[in-house]
């Protein structure tokens, strides 16, 4: 796979906030699982791989990184559908759904 190049700059910002908050260690993590599975698989991160690190640097509480990604990505997403709409095109999945077909509802308070 072909790197991306917007990955180099979150890495390279994560390696820095890293260093200023005097805990290097989720960056270095991070390279080493770049590493490890970019020998193991040939596949290369992504922009949103170092997002983990940089959102633990900035503080922001992990249960939250999630929220966070979709936030970032919303501005995208509206721009997909409305390219779609004004295409007139019905977007068809390209695989099949192979997961349980019915599942009983759990409240989440019951949740584990």
């Amino acid at each position: 796979s072909v790197s991306d190049p917007r990955a180099g700059y979150l890495k390279d910002l994560s390696r820095r906030l890293g260093i200023e908050k005097g805990e290097p260690k989720w960056y270095e993590m991070s390279v080493l699982i770049e590493e490890l599975v970019t020998k193991a698989i040939n596949k290369h991160c992504n922009v949103d791989f170092y997002s983990a690190s940089l959102q633990y640097y900035m503080g922001i509480p992990g249960d939250l990184f999630t929220c966070v990604f979709a936030a970032s990505r919303i501005a995208g997403w509206c721009a997909h559908i409305l390219e779609q709409w004004a295409n007139n095109k019905i977007i068809r999945p390209s695989s099949n759904y192979v997961g349980h077909e019915e599942r009983p509802y759990v409240p989440i308070e019951e949740r584990g």
